[in-house]
């Protein structure tokens, strides 16, 4: 255990290099379906043009499943719930969850991979998860994959139907040309959705601050604030940088969902200089976390990260940054002292200086009032020989300029302590179906 645990700590001081995801996006089969049980993403032409009508929001009645490689196996984690993601929310006026899905489709029999076509889809629930609607298609385009998608939902109305909110949805898009048999990243894709029609802006990284346009969208979460009678949505997320370009960079992007409009940046405080720098940053390497962001009940909007930052670099502590315009501008960064988790270590029997956050975990982080929020992680903690080391959940708090922090469970497995948690579960859709698909929740 002691070396497993040395092992983790020399994670503090070697940065994580970010590299593009190997797995390829391959063909699905373009053969017609002998049954209702056919088990591939595939449904008969249809004509339904890239810009949706409100007449052509439409329930789709083919079967949604994660998408495979030619192996068999699930692409669930990289293509659809991948960790530091938002693909599910929640709509409190109506009590309904809503899941942004994706998937592949052959729109004719025989048709080349290039030819073939990404969906964009939404699925919901009104009543905690137990049953969710079938697959309701907001955006497709030929030659364009769409994967890892954030949702925001805003219902302005107060409806308690679905088809009545307003959706923005971001995806990840990998394009592919004639010839390939893979399709690389491009950017994302920006879709929105409202009963009066939806529309998409592709955008390959933050329009500003970002140099040379070489930081491309990659992982994302999302918020929905209201306004002046406007709804807006704030999306914040690490950028994915091109070969030679330092990794661990923040873009944000300003969403007017009421006029369909996107302003995107690099925010001057989020720059990647205030943080720990790495020896050799063309190599894309860094020592950043994600970024999560959630919002009080004034439309205040907080990005909340867990990093080594520029003026103590050799503590990772967690340090939030606040946006009163909708993610416009945002506030230097405010962080806790390294301090909180030696208190912390010496109530549990450690050295004090004998506790770090856990580098490059998927975390948590919620907003429960003016200037007060939560921020879950895990910690590690070297314990005095002879006792075996530990790992801990913990809930890191801020209450209007008070930190603390708080134990939630003792991991008992510290090895087992490091994958991620998918929101997936094996359920059958219908009574009468044999095959079990893989759902959210």
């Amino acid at each position: 255990m002691k070396k497993f645990l040395a092992t983790m700590l020399s994670l503090v001081v070697i940065p994580l290099i970010l590299t593009a995801q190997s797995f390829e996006i391959k063909p699905v089969s373009a053969d017609r379906p002998a049954d209702a049980t056919f088990r591939v993403p595939y449904m008969i032409k249809a004509d339904v043009p890239s810009v949706l009508k409100p007449s052509s929001y439409q329930t789709l009645g083919a079967k949604y499943i994660s998408f495979k490689t030619s192996s068999g196996n699930d692409l669930r984690g990289s293509w659809m719930f991948i960790e530091d993601t938002e693909p599910i929310t929640y709509e409190p006026k109506s009590n309904t969850f809503v899941v942004a899905g994706r998937d592949i489709i052959a729109t004719e029999e025989g048709q080349p991979f290039h030819l073939q076509t990404g969906i964009v889809y939404t699925i919901s629930s009104n009543n905690n998860g137990k049953t969710w609607t079938t697959p309701t298609e907001i955006f497709r385009q030929q030659s364009n994959f769409d994967v890892m998608p954030t949702i925001a939902v805003a219902n302005p109305s107060g409806s308690n139907d679905p088809a009545d909110f307003s959706y923005f949805v971001y995806s990840r898009v990998a394009r592919a040309e004639e010839g390939q048999t893979s399709a690389p990243f491009y950017g994302a894709h920006f879709i929105f959705v409202s009963p009066d029609g939806a529309d998409q802006i592709a955008l390959k990284g933050p329009d500003l601050n970002n140099p040379s346009q070489r930081q491309k969208w990659f992982k994302t979460n999302a918020v929905t604030t209201s306004k002046n009678d406007k709804d807006y949505a704030v999306l914040a997320g690490q950028l994915l940088p091109d070969e030679g370009f330092q990794g661990g960079n923040y873009g944000c992007a300003h969403i007017d969902m009421t006029d369909i409009d996107v302003l995107s940046s690099i925010p001057n405080a989020w720059a990647v200089t205030k943080f720990r720098q790495p020896d050799n940053p063309t190599s894309g390497s860094h020592y950043n976390n994600g970024i999560y962001i959630d919002n009080d009940a004034n439309g205040t909007v907080y990005a909340c990260v867990a990093n080594m930052f520029v003026d103590d670099p050799e503590s990772r502590v967690v340090g939030f940054s606040k946006s009163d315009d909708n993610g416009m501008t945002w506030s230097e960064f405010e962080k806790m002292s390294p301090q909180i988790l030696s208190n912390y270590a010496v109530s549990q029997g450690a050295y004090k200086d004998s506790v770090f956050i856990a580098p490059y975990e998927a975390n948590a982080f919620v907003v429960y009032g003016t200037d007060k929020f939560s921020y879950f992680t895990r910690l590690y903690v070297n314990m005095p020989y002879p006792i075996e080391d530990e790992s801990h959940i913990v809930e890191i708090k801020y209450d209007e300029g008070t930190w603390s922090i708080h134990k939630v469970a003792t991991l008992l497995n510290p090895e087992m302590a490091f994958g991620r948690m998918w929101a997936i579960n094996l359920q059958k859709p219908q009574e009468t179906s044999t095959d079990d698909e893989l759902i959210p929740f």
